[in-house]
């Protein structure tokens, strides 16, 4: 049976990353604060999001092996090998220019190149060949606690010290290596995955303190981050909150919120038609985006917000006509 929950979390984040970079056009570029500002850091939660929903469904399995992390690895890099092919042949017809897709497609691990956002396949492998070993101390909540107190106290300090310094230290590191910050999300969503964890939340944990927790720490993650990126940081993106204490204890929150929170029938349905197609949308969506400013810019905030709206319904539609043809679906899906 589907949770119905952590498939909303799915859905949320995935236009949560489509905000990000459609709203980053505009928010990344500015000097001053403009309204994207506030939208574009509202969705800072979207990437970290993605790492605990994995931690969660992972780490909570009965039973882990290589056999199954070895599949896991083949789908991640059948999916990024075909869509750089697919990009080489498409410069060749278009451009008469050669690339070479294999090349291109370690690039893309790496967040170079066209696929820029499949970086996030890249530490999903780095995770996955950890996982089995990670997957055998997280049996025992002790040791599972301890894990993530030491990925916690990393970023803390990572933290700490861009702000002493008045400069991201994340800003040394591409966002595929930033481990320390994608385990601490991982093992936060495992550790809200255990049985004990969820029943101790479900009982002292009421929905309406929960709610208020929430929209205080997002007005506060907007405020700070906006201050913060501008004035201290001079740097605008929002990928260097990830570490920060406000923005970890929004993404906690949300998480517990979302997964604890009742749907309708209706809501059911539209979460649970549109969550297959997540992986498919995040894929696509930067062509998208890259497609629609080529022939306009959406510099404005409401064709922006036009543009995000755009960008997540389009994807959303050329996944659904790629899962239904039988050999391309595998391009979408691992």
């Amino acid at each position: 049976m589907r949770n119905v929950g952590i498939d909303a979390l799915k859905v949320l984040s995935c236009f949560g990353v489509v905000v990000l970079h459609v709203a980053g056009l505009n928010a990344t570029t500015s000097n001053h604060f403009i309204f994207e500002n506030i939208y574009y850091y509202a969705a800072t939660f979207s990437i970290p999001i993605f790492f605990m929903v994995n931690g969660y469904l992972l780490l909570n399995k009965k039973e882990l092996n290589y056999k199954y992390i070895f599949k896991k690895l083949i789908g991640i890099l059948k999916i990024v090998i075909a869509w750089n092919t697919l990009m080489f042949v498409a410069m060749l017809l278009v451009k008469h220019n050669l690339i070479n897709p294999f090349k291109e497609s370690l690039g893309s691990l790496i967040q170079k190149g066209y696929f820029f956002q499949f970086w996030f396949f890249g530490s999903l492998i780095i995770i996955y060949l950890c996982l089995p070993l990670i997957f055998r101390v997280f049996k025992t909540t002790r040791y599972a606690i301890l894990l993530l107190i030491g990925c916690f106290l990393v970023c803390i300090t990572i933290d700490i010290i861009s702000l002493v310094y008045e400069y991201p230290m994340q800003s040394y590191v591409i966002q595929t290596f930033r481990l320390w910050t994608w385990f601490m999300y991982y093992f936060l969503g495992g550790i809200l995955g255990k049985k004990s964890i969820i029943y101790y939340i479900t009982n002292k944990i009421s929905i309406v303190f929960l709610s208020a927790i929430l929209i205080l720490l997002s007005v506060l993650t907007i405020l700070y981050e906006i201050y913060v990126a501008h004035i201290i940081y001079q740097y605008p993106w929002a990928e260097y909150f990830y570490d920060n204490i406000i923005v970890i204890l929004l993404v906690m929150s949300l998480f517990i919120f979302v997964t604890r929170i009742n749907y309708d029938r209706i809501s059911t349905l539209v979460i649970e038609f549109i969550s297959p197609h997540i992986m498919g949308i995040y894929i696509i969506h930067a062509t998208f985006i890259k497609g629609f400013n080529h022939y306009y810019p959406f510099n404005s905030v409401i064709m922006n917000i036009i543009l995000i709206v755009l960008v997540f319904g389009c994807s959303l539609f050329f996944s659904i006509i790629l899962s239904r043809i039988p050999y391309l679906r595998k391009i979408i899906q691992f």
